[in-house]
């Protein structure tokens, strides 16, 4: 007698796609790496929130810096006073919202003074302002001290502008 074999009672079988082990693995693979990404932005928008820096802050840190450059000597009063007067029509600028970032100094005065800007700090940014103009005809001695005497009257004024609730 002959053998004959016995075929398997179930017939062939397609397994698809999304029940093979390579697609799970892929799946949870490419969930995990969105999962990743998604903590990775929540945690840097977090962290960029609570680094977030006042405009008095960031004018005070700037005109510390101004002093550690060197730029307070005679042989650099230029330079020292457009970096002073740059300085403080950003923290204008930021701190009030006024478009003041394209004015020159004086049409800053004359614009703060139309918007009712408090009459003793508008006296004070017109004094730092008219120092460029002074260095002109001052001599050594003479613009050191009002270099001095003007980046300390730009710290009060930024100290001065500090909103009461936040000091």
């Amino acid at each position: 007698m002959q053998k004959q074999e016995l075929y398997d009672i179930y017939g062939m079988q397609h397994v698809p796609f999304w029940q093979t082990l390579l697609f799970k693995i892929a799946f949870w693979g490419v969930l995990l790496f969105l999962l990743l990404v998604l903590t990775v932005i929540f945690v840097r928008r977090r962290r960029m929130k609570k680094k977030a820096i006042t405009a008095w802050d960031q004018a005070l840190c700037d005109l510390h810096a101004l002093r550690e450059r060197e730029l307070a000597c005679p042989a650099h009063a230029r330079e020292f006073y457009l970096s002073l007067t740059a300085i403080l029509k950003t923290y204008v600028h930021a701190r009030y919202c006024f478009p003041v970032q394209g004015k020159t100094d004086n049409e800053l005065v004359h614009f703060l003074y139309q918007e009712n800007f408090p009459h003793a700090l508008l006296q004070e940014l017109q004094e730092i302002f008219s120092g460029m103009e002074l260095i002109k005809f001052a001599r050594g001695q003479t613009v050191a001290e009002l270099i001095e005497r003007d980046l300390q009257r730009s710290v009060s004024f930024v100290e001065r502008t500090i909103p009461d609730d936040k000091k």
